[in-house]
């Protein structure tokens, strides 16, 4: 697998490199300039990685039928998952920069894909950090819905009225 940023190209096997795997103790903010200066990805891979001025991935033809709880559906034309407020802001960019629909999938619940691929941005929400306060509950849309449910539980809070709805919080 070689990566190529700006001249410079190097070869590493069959692992896709990063720049920033070069120095893990980079700042995000650093990392976010690394990657707006890579130029180019070069692979063999099925997963192709598709690299912009964003500080994070846009997987290419990425499979997504197996993304949902049917495990329906052939390709997503762009795949990412998103972990922050921010990443939220780039798929929507990204996707008005490409002329595609977003689609968020949280959990994959009643989703079913259509066979071939979909030309979309597809965004499975990922972030699901949850803290807990007294009474006061804040919570990551990409929580799961049963484990969330449970941990409340555990904490003496009670949302029982939801249980048995598959899913995220964020839907």
């Amino acid at each position: 697998m070689n990566w190529r940023r700006g001249s410079e190209t190097r070869s590493q096997g069959k692992k896709l490199l990063y720049p920033w795997e070069q120095a893990s103790s980079l700042r995000s903010s650093t990392i976010t300039g690394i990657i707006g200066d890579c130029d180019l990805l070069i692979g063999d891979f099925p997963e192709t990685i598709f690299v912009s001025n964003y500080s994070m991935d846009f997987q290419q033809h990425v499979a997504i039928g197996s993304k949902t709880t049917m495990k329906i559906g052939g390709t997503a034309r762009y795949y990412a998952e998103l972990m922050t407020k921010e990443d939220v802001e780039q798929a929507w960019k990204f996707s008005q920069e490409q002329k595609l629909p977003l689609i968020m999938l949280g959990g994959g619940s009643n989703t079913i894909f259509a066979d071939g691929e979909v030309n979309a941005v597809v965004c499975r929400m990922k972030a699901e950090k949850m803290t807990i306060d007294g009474n006061t509950v804040t919570v990551e849309a990409g929580k799961n819905l049963p484990m969330f449910i449970n941990e409340l539980a555990e904490n003496n809070l009670d949302l029982s009225a939801l249980t048995g709805i598959l899913g995220t919080v964020g839907g």
